[in-house]
């Protein structure tokens, strides 16, 4: 069963509560703090995050656990070359991107 966590938008401009997240070199802010449940990331210049990652927005579910849905897939390799939270991998095994 998935359960709507948020909408993660780049952004360029600062954003009011965004923390530094250091593995992957952006400002984030927490999708708890908006009321549309909307995460805003903001990427410095010399990201790792790949170009098809920032330039999309993402839709986050929440899972009991992620193992069932990331079946068939090389999750360990997608998560260490993207540096991407599991929360990430969903989105993109769901969407292709």
């Amino acid at each position: 069963m998935f359960v709507f966590d948020h909408v993660g938008l780049t952004t360029t401009e600062p954003q009011p509560g965004e923390n530094w997240v250091e593995q992957s070199r952006c400002w984030v802010t927490s999708p708890r703090n908006h009321p549309e449940h909307i995460e805003f990331l903001r990427y410095a210049p010399d990201t790792t995050v790949p170009e098809a990652v920032r330039a999309n927005p993402h839709v986050a579910y929440r899972v009991e656990s992620i193992e069932p849905h990331i079946k068939g897939l090389d999750s360990h390799s997608t998560l260490r070359r993207r540096r991407l939270r599991p929360s990430r991998l969903r989105s993109q095994a769901r969407d292709g991107v």
